[in-house]
């Protein structure tokens, strides 16, 4: 002889298994937003910590601090240049010469 359904069990089970799905479902979109708020820190981590440049053999600079040659790359000036500064006169005072007051001579009239 079947048995009697009724109906206020059968029914409770149902809502029972609703909750337990909801329960689950919750559970597992509260462990999502959980490992992105922590992924955000972690990012935002990474984003503002300093990092120090590798050092290198070219940038190695001696303890007291001076450059091992420091005229290396020094440029002289091409040889018209130098022509025609001599030309001009800016050179031609000798060694040693008497100077003129026309070269020390400050003009203050108002």
């Amino acid at each position: 002889m079947p048995q009697p359904i009724d109906m206020q069990t059968e029914l409770g089970r149902a809502m029972m298994a609703e909750r337990i799905q909801d329960a689950a479902t919750r559970g597992a979109l509260a462990s999502l937003q959980r490992e992105q708020v922590k992924e955000k820190e972690a990012q935002a981590l990474r984003e503002t910590q300093i990092d120090e440049t590798p050092k290198t053999q070219s940038e190695h600079v001696d303890e007291d601090g001076r450059r091992k040659n420091p005229f290396v790359r020094r440029r002289s000036r091409p040889k018209k240049e130098k022509e025609a500064s001599e030309r001009s006169g800016k050179n031609t005072r000798a060694k040693g010469a008497v100077s003129t007051d026309d070269d020390h001579r400050l003009d203050v009239s108002i």
